[in-house]
């Protein structure tokens, strides 16, 4: 994945990517997701967690049209300007997807201090959004971090962990946590 990782960086793609699970499910329909100069990224990208909630990397405008034939909401953990001046804004993507008859929330949540009332705001809003749910962030970490604290209680810590894992996301670390809110 290093050589996948650099070219994609000379490419000017930022973050870093990851190859799926082999049993990870994936959808197969292209669409640009973060990338400058209009290079694709397929939604590959975008990681099903559960039948109602998915997870991706940092959408932008362009993405709203074709994720709006999957999906009915989208939940925006990324603050805006975390990720510097030519992130797109939460605005212009909420914009364009109530245009098209999506649900938006913006729940901005910084990566390194989740709190509980991050995790129990998360629960709230999947819960109460229409399905499915696109939740992104820069990476889909946060957002799959989120989701996992959020299941403790109602699925064991291995169950959760397995369910990231096979969507692309090791977060063995995170055990601890899980463990401590079941």
């Amino acid at each position: 994945m290093a050589f996948i990782n650099e070219g994609l960086n000379r490419a000017g793609v930022t973050g870093e990517f990851s190859a799926a699970k082999p049993n990870a499910t994936v959808y197969q329909h292209p669409v640009k997701l973060n990338v400058p100069n209009k290079q694709v990224v397929t939604m590959a990208d975008v990681r099903k967690l559960t039948d109602e909630l998915s997870v991706a990397p940092q959408l932008t405008p362009d993405d709203v049209a074709e994720i709006s034939q999957q999906f009915k909401s989208i939940l925006c953990n990324r603050p805006d300007r975390e990720g510097g001046p030519d992130q797109p804004l939460y605005a212009d993507i909420e914009r364009l997807a109530e245009a098209s008859g999506m649900t938006v929330v913006y729940q901005p949540v910084s990566s390194s201090e989740i709190t509980d009332d991050d995790v129990d705001d998360f629960d709230d809003h999947v819960e109460e959004l229409p399905k499915p749910v696109l939740a992104y962030c820069r990476s889909g970490t946060r957002c799959s971090v989120l989701w996992a604290l959020s299941q403790a209680g109602r699925q064991t810590a291995d169950e959760i962990l397995q369910t990231t894992n096979n969507a692309g996301y090791a977060l063995d670390g995170l055990r601890p946590r899980i463990i401590d809110r079941e």
